[in-house]
């Protein structure tokens, strides 16, 4: 799914500088207790995990940390890098290394959280058993769920977990690509969805205080969304017995003269969605869930064919341009388009993957959806687009290495490298982010992810006056034509 913001300008768009993150971390923690904390209506409006910190109009901050299972799957992996290219995607400013480990105290930074899979220490800490929330979905179903502030969750912030590991991707790809649309773009998005419920109460003279949008539950089999849940609590017995008429779940038949001024509940569905769960809150605590179905099933249109253009050769000075893996298809010097995917084998570095995720939706406007991918045993893998092959192991690096098809890599410990490979898979071309074991791979995505196309880290390399890699690139040409003075040097002599 492709998201794009013709309208954000992102040429001045940069990292924020690591100097200031003690700075930036007390600003943060002193604004969250001030800000309301939204539901699933409002996850990526102004204010909370996406912010204007300089006043323009433009969000320019991603203020939000990833927490990951101490050792997480490829999935896990592939899911919150999925999220996090979407957030940069939005911003015009973002500080890498956000992901951080399952702990209790995961929380406490005071920043809105994105909890991937079975964050087990965190969820105990915040009272959360995942077995039991999860214990309606079947494999392949995927849920988004939000998480209100508490102790262990200052910010709050929203879970993705599923099924199995398909139906955690089946999530994230649909918080990643289609959120806040229900579905198609341009179509309803959950903030309509909430005001359709709002008004529908209003008219049936139940009061709305404390009505969150608090669970989405998708398919990776089925489009659409298959439910969505909207909780309400109620204040006394008067309340809950309206709101069991009004949701259809009156013990007793309404009168004629009552069912002719109810409304119909079905009028909450927006296209979209198969299902809409209405839980009502007692005083006492019990619960109620009351289903909405439409009258006749939704039915998707037939979906948009895409197809991936070749990506020319490149170097890696241009890696973050529209010569390298981005496209201008506007013609108006800003990448807008993408034709390549990440594929994640292990997870040998999650923070890396997350982090090259990050970069990767900082420099354009324009991306497809989901980025991240679980590699396989794939004998093609550049079938779907342009492949970065990332990890330790994986099956395609490793056949181009049997194949003595990579020139960087010597197998020494330690050893990480990032190499543009040409026409080596299936005639097409790739990059290639691996290393020899863990730490190599963290060397190599730290570079990818904070350096390029630089060769120090920004911003310090550039106080150092460090070189780029095309400043690098210009001086070994000029070396080889003998327009340096190096390069006369070695050629008189």
């Amino acid at each position: 799914m492709g998201a794009d913001r013709e309208a954000r300008r992102k040429a001045g768009r940069a990292l924020a500088p690591p100097l200031a993150a003690a700075a930036l971390l007390w600003a943060m923690s002193a604004g969250v207790g001030a800000q309301e904390v939204p539901d699933l209506r409002g996850l990526f409006e102004a204010g909370y995990m996406l912010q204007d910190r300089n006043g323009d109009g433009h969000v320019d901050f991603v203020q939000v940390r990833f927490v990951l299972p101490a050792e997480p799957t490829s999935a896990e992996v592939a899911a919150a890098a999925n999220l996090a290219a979407r957030l940069s995607l939005e911003s015009v400013g973002t500080d890498l290394d956000l992901v951080r480990p399952d702990a209790a105290d995961a929380g406490a930074e005071g920043v809105p959280l994105v909890l991937v899979g079975r964050t087990s220490a965190l969820l105990a800490a915040a009272g959360i058993d995942p077995e039991a929330r999860l214990a309606d979905l079947v494999p392949g179903q995927g849920a988004i769920a939000h998480l209100p502030p508490s102790e262990a969750l200052p910010a709050g912030g929203v879970w993705l977990d599923g099924g199995d590991r398909t139906g955690l991707l089946a999530a994230a790809e649909y918080l990643a690509g289609r959120y806040p649309g229900v579905w198609a773009p341009g179509g309803p998005s959950f903030a309509n969805l909430a005001e359709r419920i709002e008004r529908y109460l209003d008219e049936g003279e139940l009061p709305r205080e404390g009505l969150v949008l608090d669970r989405i539950v998708v398919s990776a089999t089925e489009p659409g969304v298959l439910r969505a849940r909207a909780t309400l609590p109620v204040a006394d017995a008067d309340a809950l017995t309206r709101a069991r008429r009004l949701l259809g779940g009156a013990a007793e038949e309404p009168t004629e003269e009552e069912a002719d001024t109810l409304p119909d509940p079905r009028t909450l569905l927006v296209a979209g969605m198969h299902r809409l769960d209405v839980r009502v809150v007692a005083p006492d605590g019990t619960e109620e869930l009351h289903r909405i179905r439409p009258e006749r099933p939704w039915r998707p249109d037939a979906p948009r064919a895409w197809q991936s253009r070749n990506t020319p050769d490149f170097t890696l000075s241009e890696i973050y341009t529209t010569s390298g893996l981005f496209r201008d298809t506007r013609q108006d010097l800003l990448a807008d388009r993408s034709d390549f995917y990440l594929s994640v084998h292990g997870a040998a570095d999650p923070a890396g993957a997350v982090n090259l995720a990050q970069r990767i939706g900082l420099e354009t406007t324009g991306l497809r959806l989901p980025l991240a991918r679980v590699a396989g045993e794939d004998d093609r893998p550049e079938g779907p687009g342009f492949p970065i092959l990332f990890g330790v192991g994986h099956y395609a690096t490793e056949r181009l290495l049997a194949e003595d098809l990579l020139g960087v890599p010597t197998g020494a410990p330690g050893e990480g490298y990032i190499e543009f490979v040409a026409g080596a898979l299936g005639g097409r071309h790739g990059l290639v982010v691996g290393g020899s074991d863990p730490a190599g791979l963290r060397a190599a995505a730290r570079a990818a992810s904070h350096r390029l196309p630089l060769l120090r880290e920004h911003p310090q390399s550039e106080r150092r006056g460090a070189w780029s890699l095309e400043a690098l690139e210009t001086e070994v040409r000029r070396f080889f034509q003998a327009r340096s003075q190096a390069g006369q040097t070695a050629f008189a002599l």
